[in-house]
């Protein structure tokens, strides 16, 4: 399943999306207990012809689109405390960080960067710093409303 929504590239929204993509993966594990399916979701943007946010959710193990919907719901209505959002940006934070230990990143930093005319590395740590719980709650609810592709494979 894909979820996309127009929002805005920015540091900081980088940033939520990284938070945002564990809050929606904790969500679908709750939704999923006792259906025999796991879920894995992935994140990124689009910058042409127009700045997307996209997260993809991939399911194995059956086909409960019911509860794979229910997880994202639960996504969007659901309230990061605040124990949990400082957890979740030391994470981000740790992931930023392996991520531009790896020169494909750098590569793909630089292209961004002059290519788009968005820096989301240089700042990044005062990028993760501003995410919050109400800007992780805002994408989830964008995605959660936003365009959305399921496709079956059995």
């Amino acid at each position: 399943m894909r979820l996309d929504a127009e929002y805005p590239l920015s540091g900081v929204n980088y940033a939520t999306a990284e938070v945002a993509v564990e809050v929606l993966r904790r969500n679908l594990v709750a939704a999923l207990e006792g259906t025999g399916m796991s879920a894995e979701v992935t994140t990124g943007f689009h910058t042409y012809p127009q700045e997307r946010l996209w997260m993809f959710l991939s399911c194995e193990g059956g086909t409960d689109l019911d509860a794979v919907r229910k997880g994202i719901r639960q996504a969007a209505a659901s309230t990061v405390s605040a124990r949990d959002l400082t957890a979740l940006k030391a994470m981000a934070l740790a992931g930023m960080n392996q991520e531009l230990a790896e020169p494909e990143t750098v590569l793909t930093a630089l292209v961004v960067r002059y290519g788009v005319g968005k820096d989301l590395v240089t700042h990044y740590k005062e990028s993760v710093n501003g995410v919050t719980a109400a800007r992780v709650k805002e994408m989830l609810s964008t995605l959660a409303v936003g365009s959305t592709a399921e496709i079956v494979i059995e």
